[in-house]
């Protein structure tokens, strides 16, 4: 999660500020993926949902796109990271695994 806000675009810092040693996660998907949900939102209204500016493509040991990840943002507050895979049961990705893109722009 570091990594990712550490992008400088509008909101990133603020997202920033709210990742500490004991920022609570839980698996929010049950197909098997691995995507997680940040604890501290599970009671507050689903309003203003937002995706944070940039993408994570998920690549393999050869540099072939694999899958992605998008971070989406309720009411100014990390909400969950959605992962998608071509693969059934995929772990959370390690860095080494993962390329930035701006969002709807090709590169990175």
């Amino acid at each position: 999660m570091r990594a990712w806000l550490a992008h400088d675009v509008p909101g990133a810092e603020s997202l920033r500020n709210q990742i500490g040693e004991d920022t609570g996660v839980f698996r929010s998907c049950d197909c098997g993926c691995a995507s997680i949900g940040f604890l501290d939102l599970l009671d507050s209204p689903a309003q203003g949902v937002s995706i944070f500016e940039i993408d994570a493509e998920i690549v393999d040991e050869n540099g072939a796109s694999i899958g992605g990840m998008m971070l989406t943002i309720r009411n100014g507050r990390l909400h969950d990271v959605d992962v998608h895979s071509w693969f059934d049961d995929f772990p959370f990705p390690s860095i080494e695994q993962v390329r930035w893109h701006q969002r709807n722009q090709q590169g990175g």
